[in-house]
C-alpha cells in the first residue's frame, strides 16, 4: 500500500524565527525587496544584505569609479572627459578597495564600462546637485533612506536622476510568434522607471538630503538608468532606459509607498513573511531557505555558484538540441501530411505563408552588362529619379519570395466552439 503524504500549502506560511535586531529605518533596497517578496526582505535583513558576490563587488567598484570620475569632471569644470582618465581612476579605486574581490575578467569588463562612461557621459557642472548623495523621506512613521548616484537640476523645469547598472541592458520585444506567457521586458520607450528611482525622486521632492530638509519643486523628474556594459553608437551614449514623471504623479505614489512601509513594519511585528515566486528569486539573499520548493518555482534562484551555472548550461544545451530535433521531426510530419497539428486546450501548429522581399546583392547598370552592389544601384536609381525624373522600378532592385513557416498559435473562441460542435 502506498504511504499517504500530506499536501503542502504554498499560500499560507507559518511565522519565521524572530530576529534580535529590527531595523528602525528602511533602506530602499530592503523596501524594494518587500514589494516583490516579503520572505526575501526577511532574509535580506537576517543576513545583512547577503554575502558579497562577484557581480555585487564589480557593481560596487563601478559605482565608486564613476563617482570619482564625475567628481574629477566637477573639480575641473569639464562636461566630459576621456577614456584614459576614466580607466586610470578605475585603477586607483581598485587599489583602494581592499574590501572587494574582483576577478581579472570582471575587471577587464569594468575597464570597458569606464571607457563607455567616458565616451557617452556628458554632464553640466553648473547643474549638478547629487553625487552619491544620501537622501531620506518619512513614510508612515518610518524613515526610508537611499543614495542617489547622480542628479542635475534645471531650476523650475526639470530634475534629472541617473542610476548606474553593471548588468546588461535587456529590453527586447517578444516576437509575436513566441509564447505569450514569456516574460515581457519593456523597451526603452515604454520603461516606466524603477521603484528605486521613483522613490529617490519622491525623496528629492519632499524629503531630506544629507539630513537637511530639501524640497526640489519642479514640474517634471527625469529618471534614467544607464548600462555602461553596452554602447549605442547611433546615439553616442551608453545603453539606457528613461522615464519622465510629473510632480503630481510622485505625490500619487505616496499612498503606495506608505502602504509598502506599513506592510513591512507589520511583518516585523508578526514575523509573518510570506514567499512569492518570480524573477526576483534569482537575486534572493538565501534561496536555499525559501519555503517554496525549487521544482515549484522552476528552480529560479538555485544557480548560485559557477559550478551550478556550468551544470545548468549543460542541461540547457542538451535540452535545446533535443527541442531542435523534435521540432524538425514535427515539421517533417506536417510537411508530409499537409495537416495542422492540434494539441492542448486551444493550440495548434500550422503552416503560415510568409511574403518577403530582399535587396538584390548585385544589379546590372541600365544599358550595360556591368553589375554593382545592390545598395549602390538603388542609391543611383533614387538619385536619377530626383535629378532627371526617371521612374524608379522597385522590382528591379528587390527579389520577392514566398515561404512557409510552421507556426504556433491559439485558436479563437469561435474556432473552439465550432470544433466542439463538429465532435
Amino acid at each position: 500500500m502506498t504511504e499517504a503524504i500530506d499536501p503542502i500549502d504554498l499560500r499560507t506560511f507559518p511565522p519565521v524565527t524572530p530576529l534580535s535586531v529590527v531595523p528602525e529605518a528602511y533602506r530602499q533596497t530592503l523596501l524594494s525587496k518587500s514589494t516583490e517578496c516579503l520572505r526575501s526582505a526577511y532574509l535580506y535583513t537576517k543576513y545583512s544584505g547577503g554575502p558579497i558576490t562577484h557581480p555585487l563587488a564589480g557593481g560596487t567598484l563601478l559605482h565608486r569609479a564613476i563617482e570619482r570620475y564625475i567628481q574629477w569632471l566637477l573639480d575641473n569644470e569639464e562636461p566630459y572627459g576621456n577614456p584614459e582618465t576614466a580607466k586610470d581612476i578605475l585603477n586607483e579605486v581598485l587599489v583602494e578597495s581592499t574590501d572587494l574581490t574582483v576577478s581579472p575578467d570582471r575587471f577587464d569588463s569594468l575597464r570597458g564600462m569606464m571607457h563607455h562612461v567616458a565616451e557617452g557621459l556628458v554632464i553640466d557642472p553648473e547643474k549638478a546637485v547629487f553625487l552619491e548623495t544620501p537622501v531620506s523621506v518619512e513614510l508612515a512613521g518610518r524613515t526610508v533612506t537611499g543614495t542617489i548616484d547622480y542628479g542635475e537640476l534645471d531650476p523650475g523645469k526639470l530634475l534629472s536622476l541617473d542610476d548606474w547598472k553593471s548588468a546588461f541592458y535587456n529590453a527586447l520585444r517578444r516576437p509575436p510568434e513566441e509564447d505569450e506567457d514569456d516574460e515581457y521586458v519593456p523597451t526603452k520607450e515604454e520603461w516606466p522607471g524603477t521603484f528605486q528611482l521613483v522613490l529617490y525622486a519622491y525623496a528629492a521632492a519632499t524629503g531630506e538630503i544629507n539630513g537637511a530638509p530639501f524640497n526640489i519643486d519642479v514640474p517634471e523628474y527625469r529618471l534614467r538608468q544607464y548600462h555602461p556594459r553596452q554602447f549605442w553608437e547611433d546615439e553616442g551614449t551608453m545603453a539606457y532606459r528613461e522615464a519622465t514623471v510629473t510632480r503630481e504623479t510622485l505625490l500619487d505614489w505616496r499612498l503606495y509607498l506608505e502602504a509598502q512601509v506599513t506592510k513591512l513594519a507589520k511583518a516585523f511585528e508578526t514575523w509573518e513573511f510570506p514567499a512569492v515566486m518570480g524573477s526576483h528569486c534569482d537575486y534572493c539573499p538565501s534561496s536555499a531557505e525559501c519555503p517554496i520548493p525549487p521544482i515549484v518555482r522552476n528552480f529560479r534562484g538555485e544557480i548560485r555558484t559557477p559550478e551550478d551555472a556550468a551544470r545548468a548550461a549543460i542541461l540547457w544545451e542538451r535540452s535545446s538540441l533535443f527541442r531542435k530535433e523534435l521540432w524538425e521531426a514535427l515539421k517533417g510530419y506536417a510537411k508530409a501530411t499537409g495537416r495542422r497539428i492540434r494539441y492542448g486546450k486551444d493550440l495548434e501548429l500550422y503552416w503560415k505563408t510568409i511574403k518577403s522581399e530582399k535587396l538584390k546583392d548585385r544589379v546590372a547598370i541600365p544599358g550595360s552588362t556591368k553589375k554593382i552592389k545592390g545598395r549602390e544601384a538603388l542609391r543611383d536609381a533614387v538619385r536619377r529619379t530626383e535629378d532627371i525624373g526617371i521612374p524608379l522600378d522597385w522590382d528591379y532592385h528587390f527579389t520577392k519570395s514566398v515561404s512557409t513557416r510552421l507556426t504556433r498559435r491559439k485558436l479563437t473562441p469561435a474556432e473552439l466552439t465550432e470544433e466542439r460542435g463538429s465532435e
